[in-house]
């Protein structure tokens, strides 16, 4: 099994916050995608999956 180690920024705090997302959504998808990838613009991984939720989301990190 994975082991994810988070360190959130005040600035990613603030950004998802801004958007009605909270960090446990954020970690939910990232443990239990439904796709794998990089972003087209930036390069960087991605993940997408919906949060216990229900709520699609897309992290990029």
């Amino acid at each position: 099994m994975p082991w994810y180690d988070y360190i959130w920024s005040p600035e990613v705090l603030d950004k998802i916050a801004s958007r009605g997302v909270t960090v446990d959504k954020v970690e939910f998808v990232v443990e239990n995608p439904e796709m794998e990838g990089l972003s087209h613009s930036s390069k960087r991984p991605l993940v997408e999956g919906y949060a216990h939720t229900g709520r699609y989301l897309v992290v990029i990190y």
